[in-house]
């Protein structure tokens, strides 16, 4: 058997993977973005429940990232029918802190903040990153459920 019979078998071999997987339901993930301890992640065909790991696509104009191209990663913090509440900045799920939204972005400019205060509607969710400047539900407001997937943090 010679070097070209090995390197045809090698490449029909990795082909073949390739093919394989692309029709997984399952995807790999690799984040550079502070907004959640994790760097690899895989994303998986189940929706999301409170406490998960969550992927979606930006749904909503910003300044920040490309509509339905980028994609975000976050955890479900507050899930259809708990209440979500809002004082001052701060947001609460059914009366526990989650955290505090920023006046500013990286760059000084003066951000929106999402106001609600009531019970999270049916098929969507509240996310938040663990990084205090993470561009969040607290920006966007709920994210609904049908374009969420829920992640497995690797590493």
């Amino acid at each position: 058997m010679g070097k070209t019979d090995n390197l045809y078998r090698t490449g029909f071999w990795i082909l073949l993977m390739f093919v394989i997987f692309s029709y997984l339901p399952f995807r790999l993930i690799v984040s550079e973005d502070v907004s959640l301890n994790g760097k690899v992640w895989i994303k998986t065909p189940f929706r999301p429940e409170k406490g998960d790991y969550v992927a979606f696509p930006v749904f909503k104009e910003n300044r920040y990232y490309r509509l339905f191209t980028d994609w975000l990663l976050k955890r479900d913090v507050c899930d259809e029918g708990e209440r979500l509440t809002v004082t001052g900045g701060n947001y609460f799920c059914n009366g526990k802190f989650l955290g505090k939204a920023v006046e500013t972005d990286r760059e000084g400019r003066k951000v929106s903040h999402f106001v609600f205060n009531g019970t999270v509607p049916s098929g969507y969710f509240f996310a938040m990153g663990t990084h205090p400047r993470s561009y969040d539900s607290r920006y966007f407001g709920f994210v609904p459920k049908y374009i969420a997937k829920k992640v497995l943090r690797v590493f």
